[in-house]
């Protein structure tokens, strides 16, 4: 089997986790260790769910949006061949005992985009219509609660006295698309160019292919790139996406962003070199990026989400501030 086959040749790879800085390299090995490093350091089973820790050495639960985007790393790690289509079940159906199948209680339309996108993703890796069924009811409630129809644009919360941020936007588009293919139901193609023009319209830079946190912020964060890049790309608009790429290389280079420990964009650069890489944008360039934040790991092959030096040792990481890395790996093509 497959899956056996990589994780018996990494018990060859075990120098690769020394504290020395040994030459990194951009290649199935490397990616299945940085994974099954991640894996083994943050992610718990117990009653036949599937968990990811907060924080190494305990087992508190992960926030509503960070379970969900982490639920993809899982989806990616299944798309590379590293995990089985069991697993991707069991992180969700954990995420759905922690939470519920009704998130109506949520009040933030991005945290419900991001779910509706985990979950159509795992309709489409498991065949479980539940899946389709909890994405669908959650898109359609964040669209219709937040979904300005006098000026356009979603409203994060409902609220409704914040600007109109990217980020609920963008994972908006996002999962209403996927909806669209899952569903074979084009008013969900509506929602997503609807979503799309008005970030066009009102965060996008078309000089320098920048996407604004939110209109008139003056804010950038990588993870906007990232969602803006993907859905350009699935409606073809291939010259926005290439361009929202170029902004990432000239705006962060290959150290990408970081926001500090323990903070809500620990996960940002993931997203960000995820969507990049659907869309196929300057792969030298995506590689460059995660084989240098390899070089920075620890003794236990976990990669902080500063990369610019060398992870600590001594420290408990958190989850989400290690997963940017361990998404980059996954998804940028070998």
């Amino acid at each position: 089997m497959k899956i056996n086959k990589i994780w018996s040749a990494l018990a060859s790879c075990a120098l690769l986790l020394s504290g020395l800085q040994t030459a990194s390299a951009f290649d199935s090995t490397h990616r299945a260790l940085c994974y099954q490093s991640w894996k083994n350091a943050f992610y718990w089973t117990t009653g036949g769910n599937g968990y990811f820790r907060l924080r190494q050495g305990n087992a508190d639960p992960m926030t509503f949006w960070q379970h969900a985007e982490e639920i993809e790393i899982v989806e990616d790690a299944a798309n590379a061949g590293l995990e089985p289509i069991s697993t991707v079940t069991m992180v969700c159906d954990g995420f759905i005992h922690n939470f519920g199948t009704d998130w109506s209680w949520n009040t933030f339309n991005d945290d419900l985009s991001w779910a509706a996108w985990a979950f159509t993703r795992a309709y489409f890796l498991t065949g479980n219509v539940n899946y389709r069924t909890y994405a669908k009811n959650a898109a359609d409630l964040a669209y219709s609660r937040g979904w300005d129809t006098v000026n356009g644009g979603l409203f994060m919360n409902t609220a409704k006295t914040n600007p109109k941020p990217w980020c609920a936007n963008g994972s908006a588009a996002c999962s209403n698309f996927k909806l669209y293919q899952a569903c074979s139901d084009s008013a969900y193609r509506v929602k997503a160019v609807n979503l799309y023009n008005w970030g066009l319209a009102n965060v996008y830079n078309a000089s320098t292919g920048a996407v604004m946190e939110g209109p008139g912020t003056g804010n950038y964060f990588p993870y906007d790139s990232g969602t803006f890049a993907t859905i350009a790309y699935w409606l073809s608009d291939f010259a926005k996406a290439n361009k929202a790429g170029d902004w990432v290389q000239n705006h962060w280079s290959v150290a990408m962003a970081s926001y500090g420990a323990h903070s809500d964009a620990g996960g940002f650069n993931g997203i960000c070199l995820r969507g990049l890489a659907r869309t196929g944008y300057n792969l030298a360039y995506l590689r460059t990026i995660v084989d240098g934040a390899w070089g920075y790991r620890n003794s236990s092959g976990l990669t902080f989400c500063n990369w610019t030096h060398r992870t600590s040792d001594a420290s408990a990481l958190y989850s989400w501030d290690c997963s940017s890395h361990v998404a980059g790996y996954l998804t940028i093509p070998l």
